[in-house]
């Protein structure tokens, strides 16, 4: 079983950020589907991203981006 420790979601409500830890307990089954689902999203922002002539929306995309990469990162550091 995969045990994915924690993950920092930041919302920004009212312009102030908000840090919730979420643990989870995921098979290796499900761990897998999860990091499948985040590359593909990741594929998907990486095209929004191009696609995208708005400044303000693009940096948005990109900082979405960096932090669905770190999740992938450190998902794949618990594996180890």
């Amino acid at each position: 079983m995969k045990v994915i420790k924690t993950v920092r979601l930041l919302n920004e409500i009212a312009d102030e950020r908000i840090t919730a830890m979420i643990e989870m307990r995921l098979e290796d089954q499900e761990a897998g589907m999860v990091e499948e689902l985040l590359e593909t999203y990741l594929s998907d922002l990486s095209f929004e991203i191009g696609r995208t002539d708005e400044y303000g929306f693009r940096q948005e995309l990109k900082r979405k981006k960096h932090m669905v990469q770190d999740v992938i990162s450190r998902m794949h550091e618990r594996a180890a």
